[in-house]
């Protein structure tokens, strides 16, 4: 890296470091299962397990999982790396709420075919006999005669 990009990302560090209510976070790549340490503000309330949103270069916006919430900032200020920010926390309750919702009425839509289709045979079946359907039912279970 050129030394305007050093000196910028070490005083970025060093910023960070200084902010109060920031500190890093440890978030791993499904993709590659890499980990990579971002900066967040405490008001996010990041705990293991949780969603968030992260900038790459190599992907733009990318959702990844934080593995390690650091109770303050965790940079190596010698370094030539630029730490980004956690864009936001992304709530998965909903989504898993939305889509459980849409799979219950995509069955109940199924349930709804089969039976259609079931009372289109039977139809067919009394229109194809010459019957009517109570006519059909009593040459299904015929009733016995009294003696």
């Amino acid at each position: 890296m050129n030394r305007t990009t050093t000196t910028t990302a070490a005083v970025s560090q060093l910023v960070a470091m200084l902010q109060q209510n920031v500190h890093t976070v440890e978030v791993q790549f499904a993709s590659n299962g890499r980990s990579y340490t971002y900066k967040a503000h405490a008001e996010m309330a990041l705990k293991e397990g949780d969603h968030v949103v992260v900038e790459t270069p190599s992907t733009g916006l990318t959702l990844v999982q934080v593995v390690k919430v650091h109770d303050t900032v965790k940079i190596n200020a010698g370094s030539d790396v630029t730490y980004k920010w956690i864009l936001g926390k992304v709530d998965l309750a909903v989504y898993s709420s939305l889509i459980q919702r849409e799979n219950e009425i995509l069955a109940k839509i199924e349930e709804l075919k089969e039976r259609k289709k079931q009372e289109d045979a039977l139809k067919n079946l009394v229109e194809s006999l010459g019957l009517s359907l109570d006519e059909l039912k009593e040459l299904v279970n015929p009733t016995q005669k009294a003696e």
